[in-house]
């Protein structure tokens, strides 16, 4: 094998890797591991160049995804698992997430059946496309129109996010663009668990968050309250990191009226986001939101 086929393999492997949910970080060091053998953090921050703390953190996350282990030593030494045996993982996964989106979407079919008949919505030939229900599947589909209703929103803005899941990181990612709107004097709404991990990325819109205290299964984007993202949480991709699968997007007027009355239940009485910093940073256990004030929630 040339020198240069050799790099041609590990950029190949590099760009698999990233494309199945590690970081180009992630799986640098991975590799490191692989080609070099066993190695401390100080080893791998010099060879790589990087800070020995976000090498630390990288190994971390490594170890959760079972990619790399810890040898008992002093210094801790780190070994990668045999790439084989993380292919095979990934095959594994990806069979699994094929199967649960093929169930996913089934079960889409059938809860936009039931919204249409919940909120009593009679459709006729002629209004049929100014009062849709529409399935997205793929991240890709769901990201977009999700920046999209964010981008060119003009009054209102309600979201609800899980705590780790898709609309977490969804939220996560528009918060600049959520920010800005908020400046220009759009009126923004955010139900979603603070938490030491999120807590520094949305406290530029501190002022329009509450605290979510119990576990949902789907999380929600209305605009304008003209148009609504339903995005359906499910397990995370194969390499661990949480994405959407599937979503429900209406602009039926009865159902997007409905979920915002649902939203605004129990949000006058929910933790603000600065008392919530206070009492994680005092080591206090936050005070729990009643279930049944939640909109979404799991029972």
């Amino acid at each position: 094998m040339t020198l240069a086929s050799a790099k041609d393999d590990h950029r190949s492997l590099r760009e698999a890797l990233v494309h199945f949910g590690l970081t180009e970080r992630e799986a640098t060091i991975y590799l490191s591991l692989v080609v070099n053998g066993d190695s401390k953090a100080s080893e791998l921050a010099k060879e790589l160049g990087i800070h020995r703390l976000d090498i630390y953190n990288a190994l971390k996350s490594l170890q959760g995804k079972e990619m790399v282990e810890s040898i008992l030593s002093k210094p801790m030494v780190y070994r990668a698992s045999p790439i084989e045996r993380v292919v095979d993982q990934i095959k594994e996964k990806q069979q699994e997430e094929e199967r649960q989106a093929e169930n996913m979407i089934e079960n889409l079919e059938i809860a936009s059946r039931r919204i249409v008949q919940l909120s009593g919505t009679k459709r006729s030939d002629h209004n049929i496309h100014s009062d849709r229900i529409q399935i997205l599947s793929g991240k890709k589909a769901i990201k977009k129109r999700w920046s999209t209703m964010i981008k060119h929103s003009r009054k209102e803005i309600l979201i609800v996010a899980t705590e780790r899941g898709a609309t977490q990181s969804l939220l996560l990612s528009s918060i600049g663009t959520i920010h800005g709107k908020i400046r220009s004097g759009l009126n923004a709404r955010i139900f979603t668990p603070i938490n030491h991990l999120n807590s520094a990325r949305i406290e530029r819109i501190r002022k329009e968050v509450r605290h979510l205290a119990t576990s949902v299964s789907a999380g929600l984007c209305i605009v304008d309250r003209s148009r609504a993202l339903i995005v359906v949480e499910q397990t995370e991709n194969a390499l661990g990191d949480p994405e959407p699968k599937a979503a429900i997007m209406t602009d039926s007027k009865s159902i997007v009226e409905m979920l915002s009355t649902l939203f605004f239940v129990g949000w006058d009485t929910s933790p603000l986001f600065n008392e919530v910093v206070e009492t994680i940073e005092s080591g206090k256990p936050l005070v729990q939101t009643p279930a049944s004030d939640i909109p979404g929630r799991q029972t």
